[in-house]
């Protein structure tokens, strides 16, 4: 009789154990908890493939998880679980019937990138790339922000009570950039490598370090300064203040992770005719940073 009770008890506890686990849901603050427990990537990684996930992982999120000292193949698990993403990468091999060639496909859930172009990323590096129409991996150079300006009223503050905002703007020399798409959705593919950090540093200070297109914004300039490029960074009154990107200018674009490191962005809409540029959305906001560096293309879809 006293087995059985003991079995029964523990047969319960058993039960009572398994239904909180598969209830458990794991957000941002469980994994920051795990890690300062010190607890293993496996087991971190474990955790978040067989349970519920509810992350956060836009911009500000990912940089708070890299702050607390999460480890980048957790932030990415994070990334991959929320957007349906797998991290398992897949090889087929096809054969042309017209030279019996073989050319290698690299598959990340329904990503399909030839092979060939994440051999020549990791060939040339760090980087941003796009591929040309004759199916060439090219660099997009950063440019760097030139100018930074201050306007504000006296008089329209004045008259309106302080309600009249000041605004701060970053310009880049010319009207236009350097590299001009004339289809209206170019792919691009970030190849972020610790080993070497030209994308992945985009920002003074040890913390300023970019893994994901996540921690980007695409911006679209106002050309309709002379001879420049520009966007609004900051503006104020006697009131509020709002520091960062104006909305106004930014564009959403969508990323898949090919690989470790390497992620294909696109866009799901037709860009209009104008001047882009890719821009760590770190850089406005640390200090020190006067001049952040700008990844600038322009489109002429018309």
């Amino acid at each position: 009789m006293k087995t059985l009770f003991v079995t029964l008890i523990t047969s319960l506890l058993f039960h009572a154990a398994a239904i909180s686990q598969s209830s458990e849901v794991l957000t941002n603050k469980s994994i920051t908890s795990l890690t300062s427990a010190g607890m293993s990537k496996k087991v971190i990684l474990s955790k978040i493939q067989s349970s519920k996930c509810n992350f956060t992982t836009d911009t500000d999120a990912l940089i708070a998880l890299k702050k607390s000292g999460v480890d980048q193949d957790v932030i990415d698990a994070m990334v991959d679980k929320m957007s349906g993403t797998a991290t398992k990468t897949e090889t087929t091999t096809t054969t042309k019937e017209d030279d019996s060639k073989s050319t290698t496909t690299t598959t990340s859930s329904d990503v399909t990138v030839d092979a060939g172009i994440i051999a020549e990323l990791k060939k040339q590096g760090s980087g941003i790339y796009y591929v040309d129409d004759k199916n060439t991996l090219t660099e997009v150079e950063p440019t760097v922000f030139s100018q930074q300006k201050s306007g504000s009223n006296y008089w329209a503050s004045y008259w309106t009570w302080g309600f009249a905002k000041s605004k701060k703007v970053m310009s880049v020399s010319g009207g236009s950039a350097n590299i001009q798409f004339k289809k209206a959705r170019p792919t691009f593919y970030f190849y972020f490598d610790p080993e070497n950090k030209s994308l992945n540093s985009q920002a003074q200070g040890w913390m300023a370090s970019a893994t994901s297109p996540n921690e980007f914004l695409m911006i679209k300039f106002n050309t309709k300064v002379k001879n420049a490029r520009a966007v609004t960074t900051a503006s104020s009154n006697a009131y509020e203040s709002a520091a960062g990107i104006d909305d106004e200018f930014k564009h959403e674009f969508k990323f898949k992770k090919v690989e470790k490191g390497i992620y294909q962005v696109y866009f799901e809409e037709d860009l209009e005719s104008g001047e882009y540029g890719f821009m760590y959305a770190g850089a406005s906001a640390t200090n020190g940073v006067s001049s952040p560096k700008v990844y600038d293309y322009g489109v002429k879809s018309k």
